[in-house]
């Protein structure tokens, strides 16, 4: 994976990450980044994203280390709402030939709002190499219809704010969908308007912030049409490459109480693992979520 940021750009950020998050290194604090939350960094309720809490994380080692991030743990604490100014603190806490291990915190003011671990690491050009899964059929992103979301949300009439502002989704049926696992669906996935024009347009960090779909899937396993508030996210990095389209492939597993985890394998075009991720979250139906977004109107 080519790390474009190292040496090339304030901070050791990536083009995309610091156009995609705004995050800027602090002029004086070593290990220390900011970002305002902008619109597309919330949720349509204006509070703030959990894919971005992820991406910033990973987007935040690599700064700090100089490493591609290799994997990441995000829990969300709290949360924020926009225009709020976030501080993000990454601590190396053991430093390798090949591998930094990482803490990172994101707060506003005296308020934690995520916590993350992690590890960045150089690859070594004689290191093993694989996959197990495939990537399963379905058809390519230009045939595919748009994806509009838990309870077959108009896009247009939603308020302008929310993830859906720089990410585009299209579902994709799978050719070889089980009866017997009602959890498991996939979207092709792709940046949308001044992002997308950024290249490369991938990154650990953009992966993080596409894939918080999850809870999806936990609910579709569940028999409803839903979503959920995260509780944590994790990315493991898999394979390099730049793609205009990503495939997520998303399997709820289980859902006790309210509560429900499942994961998410990140797929290239051309059928490369690009990487895999967990996710527990809260759960709601479609309607729970529109009865909620009209009481906060």
């Amino acid at each position: 994976m080519t790390v474009e940021s190292v040496g090339e750009v304030p901070g050791g950020l990536r083009a995309i990450d610091r156009q995609l998050l705004g995050l800027q290194p602090d002029p004086v604090e070593p290990g220390v980044l900011w970002f305002d939350l902008v619109p597309h960094l919330c949720r349509t309720d204006g509070r703030f994203y959990g894919g971005a809490a992820l991406a910033v994380a990973l987007a935040a080692g690599e700064a700090v280390t100089g490493r591609p991030a290799l994997w990441s743990s995000t829990q969300l604490v709290a949360t924020a709402t926009q225009g709020e100014r976030v501080r993000v603190e990454t601590l190396v806490v053991a430093s390798g030939r090949s591998v930094d291990q990482i803490q990172v915190r994101g707060s506003v003011g005296d308020r934690l709002l995520f916590t993350a671990v992690g590890s960045t690491a150089t690859p070594r050009s004689d290191g093993l190499s694989g996959t197990g899964p495939v990537m399963p059929r379905v058809p390519e992103p230009e045939a595919c219809a748009d994806w509009r979301g838990p309870g077959n949300v108009d896009w247009g009439l939603v308020p302008d704010i929310g993830h859906h502002r720089v990410v585009e989704y299209r579902a994709a049926p799978l050719h070889a969908a089980a009866p017997d696992r009602p959890g498991h669906l996939a979207l092709w996935t792709r940046l949308r308007g001044d992002m997308a024009a950024a290249r490369p347009g991938l990154s650990p960090a953009v992966l993080g912030f596409m894939a918080d779909l999850v809870p999806l899937a936990i609910c579709r396993a569940c028999g409803v049409d839903g979503a959920g508030t995260s509780l944590d996210n994790s990315l493991r990095v898999g394979q390099p490459g730049d793609s205009d389209w990503v495939l997520l492939e998303l399997d709820g597993h289980s859902a006790v109480g309210g509560y429900g985890h499942g994961h998410v394998h990140c797929w290239s075009q051309d059928g490369r693992l690009l990487a895999t991720g967990t996710q527990s979250a809260r759960l709601a139906t479609a309607a729970e979520m529109l009865a909620r977004r009209a009481r906060a109107r």
